[in-house]
């Protein structure tokens, strides 16, 4: 049987891999409002609309 070798990470490394997965709050302040949804609709179909 054959072991598969691990890559070895040495402490500076580990470090830096874990700050670029932290967690970070966020709220609705940080949330950028989008444009309005907008439909076009045929004349014909208006009165179903309304």
């Amino acid at each position: 049987m054959r072991r598969s070798a691990k890559p070895v990470i040495d402490v500076e490394q580990q470090q830096k891999i874990e700050q670029c997965y932290q967690a970070v709050e966020v709220s609705w302040d940080d949330v950028q409002p989008e444009d309005l949804l907008g439909m076009e609709i045929g004349y014909r179909l208006i009165p179903l609309v309304d």
